[in-house]
C-alpha cells in the first residue's frame, strides 16, 4: 500500500495504515510547516528523505532530525513539523 496525498506545505507517502498506526514518508518544502497536532489513538512514524526535519513540541521547542532518521509520534503527543528554509 502506498499513496500520495498532496497538502499545502508539500505531500504526504503513506507506505502503512492501520486503524491505529500509520507509517509516512513527508515532504516538507523548504521554509514550511504544518499545524500543531496530535493523534488521541493514532501512532506514527515519520522517516527523514532529505533536508532538515524540525520538530516543534507543546512548548515550541524544537528537536532537529537529518536525512535518514526516523521518530515515533505516540498517542497524545503534540507535533509539529516544519523545514529549514535551506533544506
Amino acid at each position: 500500500m502506498e499513496s500520495r496525498v498532496k497538502k499545502p506545505w508539500g505531500y504526504e507517502e503513506i507506505w502503512a495504515k492501520t486503524e491505529t498506526y500509520i507509517g509516512k514518508v513527508i515532504f516538507i518544502e523548504p521554509g514550511h510547516r504544518l499545524s500543531k497536532q496530535f493523534h488521541k489513538r493514532k501512532e506514527e512514524t515519520v522517516y527523514v528523505v532529505r533536508g532538515t526535519l524540525l520538530n516543534y513540541d507543546k512548548n515550541d521547542v524544537v528537536t532537529i532530525h537529518s536525512e535518514g532518521d526516523s521518530l515515533p509520534i505516540k498517542p497524545n503527543q503534540v507535533h509539529r513539523f516544519g523545514a529549514k528554509e535551506d533544506s
